[in-house]
């Protein structure tokens, strides 16, 4: 895995953290989260599947190693809430490009993950629908249920009405209730089969941080001698100047610096590919 942009939990269904709970929804319990939902029903339900929790799981008896950089920026965590509509966001990256001179594009990866259910659009990092986004009134104004409320629903009761919601803002995309078939118990199960995939990109956020940018825990177990997470930035042969000179952060590890940058400063890269996969 070379700057993997699946949530963690994908692999390690251990690694969920709160860091990526909506700021609005602090006071929810977990099981009402869209995250959650898919546990409100039987295996045999197809809907049972819209969750990232141990999605990509199945190693079978292949040795899997993570290669992540500590450094990564388009993978970079995001300390708050991302910001809210685009010309926000775009906004928000020149000022990080011109003062704190980070790439254009950092922590896309973070803010489209937890902006999920948040924007007016489906087209630009994040979505209008599922997610954290609460219903919303006739004038298209959130309409939450209150949090003591929700955290005492049953379980029959989220399941066809959810504290989130798949409906929309109309967006001329998908249009303005693109998922809501889901919460119909006739054939919620079929729509999910039929459309799963894209639900889960972007209508269910990931509860975990990201693979490229952060070491996973059970490929590192405490009292093994096999560490299967290997931090590119270990592997730097110094690094360029022209970088440096641009006033860039040090010399941190970019998303594909494998191969943005000379070989000369990532050769011992390829040699860890060498000796990893015992390929001499």
């Amino acid at each position: 895995m070379l700057d993997a942009a699946v949530p963690i939990e994908a692999i390690d269904p251990t690694a969920t953290t709160n860091m990526m709970i909506y700021s609005t929804w602090m006071a929810y319990s977990n099981w009402v989260f869209a995250s959650d939902w898919y546990q409100l029903f039987p295996a045999n339900d197809y809907r049972s599947t819209l969750n990232w929790n141990n999605r990509l799981g199945n190693l079978r008896n292949v040795d899997i190693y993570n290669f992540y950089s500590s450094g990564e920026e388009v993978l970079r965590t995001y300390a708050t809430d991302p910001p809210s509509g685009v010309l926000n966001k775009v906004t928000t990256q020149l000022t990080y490009a011109f003062w704190n001179k980070l790439p254009f594009g950092s922590y896309t990866w973070y803010w489209q993950e937890k902006g999920k259910g948040t924007c007016t659009q489906d087209w630009f990092l994040g979505s209008s629908h599922g997610g954290w986004r609460f219903p919303a009134d006739s004038l298209d104004n959130p309409n939450p249920v209150p949090p003591g409320t929700a955290n005492s629903m049953t379980y029959t009761a989220l399941q066809t009405t959810p504290v989130f919601t798949f409906g929309s803002y109309f967006d001329s995309v998908t249009g303005p209730f693109p998922d809501l078939t889901l919460t119909n118990n006739a054939n919620g199960s079929a729509y999910a089969a039929a459309n799963s995939n894209r639900i889960l990109s972007d209508a269910i956020p990931a509860m975990s941080l990201v693979a490229g940018a952060n070491p996973i825990p059970k490929f590192s177990p405490p009292i093994s001698p096999f560490q299967k997470n290997i931090n590119m930035m270990t592997l730097e042969n110094g690094w360029s100047q022209g970088r440096l000179l641009n006033g860039e952060q040090n010399n941190d590890w970019y998303h594909s610096d494998f191969h943005q940058m000379a070989y000369t400063f990532t050769y011992q890269l390829f040699n860890q590919f060498v000796t990893t996969g015992n390929l001499k």
